[in-house]
């Protein structure tokens, strides 16, 4: 697993979920705010099929008075956050070797098995059925994308 694999992969993630701004699920109108519990889990959702040997997490993590939170996915030793630009001193997603710059910001996390993640997002009116059609989806755009580029 390379940074440069990971950041092509996000980067062709964008366009797809620049569309779910449309779709009248929660948490995605804004994208990239307040999105990042469902990208994290879809994005989580489809490395995992796209890298079946890696290890995945998605990190719930908090800022010390407990208030807010954000999300991120971990793989093989590298951040993904497909919505670190919602906050200020980011251009766009991030790929980088972990730790993630945020987590000076959210400092207390919790990694959580993709399965997991998935039922969580169940009180946000999000089935894991749903997550994982979901993932599946974006992972066919993104490889339909590289083989048009290819």
């Amino acid at each position: 697993m390379t940074k440069e694999t990971l950041a092509h992969f996000l980067l062709q993630s964008l366009p797809f979920f620049e569309r779910m701004r449309e779709s009248g699920l929660p948490f995605m109108s804004r994208f990239p705010l307040s999105s990042c519990e469902p990208s994290s889990a879809i994005v989580a959702v489809a490395l995992a099929k796209r890298f079946p040997e890696s290890e995945i997490v998605v990190v719930k993590a908090y800022s010390s008075n407990g208030v807010s939170g954000h999300f991120w996915v971990e793989i093989d030793g590298f951040v993904v956050d497909a919505t670190a630009h919602q906050f200020d001193g980011f251009s766009g997603p991030i790929v980088q070797k972990m730790p993630s710059p945020l987590e000076s910001t959210f400092p207390f996390m919790h990694r959580m098995s993709i399965e997991a993640a998935m039922l969580g997002m169940s009180e946000i009116d999000y089935s894991p059925g749903l997550v994982k059609m979901l993932g599946s989806e974006l992972l066919e755009e993104v490889e339909s994308r590289t083989r048009v580029a290819g």
